[in-house]
């Protein structure tokens, strides 16, 4: 009866193995290497702080689509359909990096052009002053020889007063 129980034992403890070996296998989540690559390329997206600001629609999308590729996996669907799902996600998320960049670069555009803008109208600005400034000067200068001029005139007039007087 003793090797009867070994035996059962031994039988009873291969029996547990295998199930857990089994239970092991079913439960192990299934894997797509596409959505696997769709899932790192949703992250960087993810942690790009322009996406979240400029392109959050796409971002949208590339996170719907992978969560509907892992409803799919760990539903059983065809691998196909998995993959365009991963395919659609990763498109979507490499399409919200770019158009979170095209933005970012918009927005320096015109910031250079903004400041573009400034010099110019600073340097306008200056031109205009160095202009009134000439032409003040040149009124200054246009009033001292009318003046001169009516001075000179006066004491023309004067000495021609004086001569007209002794003759």
């Amino acid at each position: 009866m003793k090797s009867l129980s070994k035996r059962t034992l031994a039988i009873a403890a291969l029996a547990a193995f295998v199930s857990v070996i089994l239970g092991a296998c079913a439960a192990t989540v299934q894997r797509n290497d596409m959505l696997e690559h769709a899932r790192v390329a949703v992250s960087i997206a993810q942690s790009n702080p322009n996406v979240a600001g400029e392109a959050r629609a796409d971002l949208g999308t590339a996170v719907a689509a992978l969560n509907r590729g892992d409803a799919m996996l760990q539903a059983g669907k065809p691998a196909a359909e998995v993959d365009h799902e991963a395919y659609i996600a990763e498109r979507f998320a490499l399409a919200a990096e770019r158009g979170a960049e095209f933005a970012v670069s918009e927005k320096s555009i015109a910031d250079a052009n903004s400041r573009r803008n400034s010099v110019l109208l600073n340097a306008r600005e200056r031109e205009t002053e160095r202009a009134n400034e000439r032409a003040d000067t040149q009124t200054l200068e246009a009033n001292a020889a009318r003046s001169n001029y009516q001075m000179s005139a006066d004491q023309a007039a004067a000495a021609q007063q004086r001569a007209d007087t002794q003759t």
